[in-house]
């Protein structure tokens, strides 16, 4: 379910985020995924090509928890300098993905 900003602006949210910490996360859209992906193994030195990210975002949509882990254990398998290959996710990553029933409905309906 998409995120209502609307509610930014209820008093409630407004006393609520006045005492607490509010932290706003965004989620990441399976377009912006395969960026997100190469941005994350940069930072920790390494580099994937073109088919080892669909394939990860394919295993991993809808699942950035999941997808945070995987590189992890990525990382872990490989040492920095590695260039992550398909068959590497293959071997290493599991299907993670997880759909959205209501958003498969809007985007058939749209």
């Amino acid at each position: 379910m998409p995120y209502d900003w609307s509610v930014k602006k209820l008093s409630w949210f407004k006393k609520l985020s006045a005492a607490a910490e509010f932290v706003e996360c965004a989620p990441v859209t399976a377009r912006e995924l395969p960026a997100w992906f190469t941005e994350r193994f940069a930072r920790q030195g390494q580099e994937i090509d073109d088919q080892a990210i669909d394939l990860l975002c394919a295993r991993c949509e809808g699942n950035l928890l999941a997808a945070k882990q995987e590189l992890l254990k990525l990382a872990y398998r490989y040492p920095a300098g590695t260039r992550i290959r398909a068959e590497m996710i293959r071997e290493s990553v599991s299907d993670v993905s997880r759909f959205d029933g209501e958003a498969l409905a809007e985007a058939l309906l749209t």
